[in-house]
């Protein structure tokens, strides 16, 4: 089963499809699964390529929230604060081959692992609080972004809203059916297995084969591999047709009954998203150039210590934000995680003494007394699973709001050492104009020095 994914951008109310084949070939099978992954504050590829995207007929000004997000950051120097990464993204080792990473720009059909959870952490900070960002301010400034930047950069992008993607459809798909979309498959060994029977005597089979309708005794023109199996549930193939019915139905059930076959031959399922594990090459070398950048003014006019001022009470009533919310979603995780332990629907003790009596003792239990203990049973998993979904869900919550509060440490740390550098800088002048006039004032011998220091320091006091 290959897996479709679905974006579907708000910021230009456009929809991409990708496609995830089942085999890790690329090969797509006849059978998909669809998912969708609704992405706000963004535009799709289309509309990224064009000269400025805010130009497109379908473009949501109030989606995307480009001009927000840009006067935002425009604090922060996004110039300089991109500069490595700008230049470390045209020599990146991705992926190169046909349908990976490094052309996610032209295709539709991509072949790829999902990153684990700590990996796609750094990477949504990579893109949405350095490159898009730079991107969007280059635009707005009428800059025309040549070809190659648009194409790095809406790589990386993609690569992010890809696995986030992936991931939110891990989560909705089965487990056979997420084994089969990452290309997981068993192929079957029919030698050595308790599933199936070699038939050696093809004289005294007279069946047709299940799948293809020939004679079980008949076999193609060069047909290499002319054994017949039987299931265990009786029915009998061409053991080639056999194996190709797995390689396109891979949960392991029979072509004439669906009975499950490998039941007990599957593979491992791969793990959905991983909380932690090794960095890609490519993504490594992106986090190593991560770091705020804080230029050292050459010179302060009152406008600019305005500014700054303002900037640094917008990013300390962020983080007290960001702190607050942190702080109410990992309480909402703590009660969540208790609430699993301690309110129960019926008391665990309970439950266990009855199972302790089930396994002794099942025959002696009257009836009624079994159906009240499935009922109660039930009632209790039922009511278990729907508060681990809550705490799922307020776990992802607390994640998000983790990294919120994060950023926003970031920021208030560099907008409060731009405004203590633009401070330094305007007590460094002062210094030198007061000693500008006390020079002034030994050559003249006369008031006029004392008036220019009175002068000096009135207009440097109006800057402070």
């Amino acid at each position: 089963m290959c897996l479709t994914l679905t974006l579907n951008y708000f910021g230009c109310v456009h929809e991409e499809s990708y496609v995830r084949p089942c085999g890790r070939d690329g090969i797509r099978c006849n059978m998909m699964s669809v998912h969708t992954c609704y992405l706000r504050a963004e535009v799709c590829r289309d509309c990224w390529m064009l000269p400025d995207f805010r130009q497109a007929p379908s473009y949501q000004p109030e989606e995307a929230m480009t001009e927000n997000d840009v006067l935002r950051y425009q604090d922060w120097n996004l110039v300089a604060e991109t500069q490595d990464l700008q230049a470390r993204l045209h020599s990146l080792p991705l992926p190169n081959l046909l349908n990976q990473y490094a052309h996610f720009y032209s295709t539709k059909t991509v072949v790829f692992d999902l990153l684990n959870q700590s990996a796609l952490g750094v990477l949504d900070e990579i893109v949405h609080h350095h490159l898009v960002p730079a991107f969007q301010a280059r635009i707005i400034d009428g800059e025309n972004v040549p070809l190659a930047d648009r194409i790095q950069t809406l790589n990386i992008r993609q690569i992010l809203v890809l696995n986030y993607a992936l991931a939110d459809a891990s989560q909705t798909l089965d487990d056979d059916d997420w084994r089969i979309a990452m290309g997981y498959r068993v192929f079957t060994n029919f030698n050595n297995s308790t599933h199936f029977t070699r038939l050696e005597d093809l004289q005294a089979v007279m069946d047709d084969c299940g799948i293809c309708r020939n004679p079980l005794n008949h076999h193609d023109e060069g047909e290499i591999n002319r054994a017949v199996v039987k299931t265990i549930c009786n029915h009998m193939f061409h053991e080639g047709c056999l194996e190709r019915w797995f390689v396109s139905s891979a949960r392991g059930d029979c072509p004439m009954c669906r009975k499950l076959l490998r039941e007990t031959e599957l593979p491992q399922i791969p793990t959905r998203l991983e909380i932690d594990g090794p960095f890609p090459e490519w993504l490594t070398i992106l986090n190593r150039c991560i770091r705020p950048v804080i230029p050292r003014p050459e010179a302060t006019t009152p406008p600019d210590m305005v500014r700054l001022q303002l900037a640094f009470v917008d990013a300390r009533e962020a983080l007290v934000t960001a702190r607050e919310e942190f702080t109410l979603a990992d309480r909402s995780v703590r009660t969540a995680t208790e609430a699993i332990d301690t309110r129960v629907f019926v008391p665990l003790e309970d439950l266990r003494t009855f199972q302790d009596r089930l396994f002794e003792s099942a025959a002696n239990i009257e009836e009624q007394d079994f159906r009240d203990y499935q009922y109660s049973l039930r009632q209790h998993q039922r009511t278990r699973l729907i508060r681990e979904n809550a705490l799922r869900d307020l776990l992802h919550k607390r994640q998000e709001k983790d990294h919120a509060y994060d950023l926003a440490q970031s920021r208030y740390y560099a907008a409060a050492r731009a405004l203590k550098m633009a401070w330094d800088v305007v007590t460094a002048r002062v210094l030198e104009e007061v000693e500008e006039a006390e020079g002034a004032e030994d050559s003249d011998g006369s008031d006029a020095g004392e008036r220019a220091i009175e002068r000096r320091m009135m207009n440097n006091l109006s800057i402070h």
